[in-house]
């Protein structure tokens, strides 16, 4: 898969050590043009249809400015 987003920089599912239902999907894209990209890949496509049997309402999507720091 990562091969076939290079703007991907990063995307990294995390589960919650308190609660094990709750899971963040971190993510860092290039810029803008790449998060478009990612959504409209076939494979986003079929989890965008799967969430309601994937995942447990509400979902809620955070966008973040990076302030600073690092990855390796």
């Amino acid at each position: 898969m990562e091969e076939n987003e290079p703007g991907v920089l990063a995307y990294i599912c995390h589960r919650s050590v308190k609660n094990p239902d709750e899971i963040v999907f971190f993510e860092v894209y290039k810029d803008e043009e790449a998060l478009k990209a990612h959504g409209k890949t076939p494979h986003m496509g079929k989890m965008r249809m799967a969430f309601a049997t994937l995942f447990r309402p509400p979902l809620e999507v955070t966008r973040l400015d990076r302030i600073r720091g690092f990855a390796h």
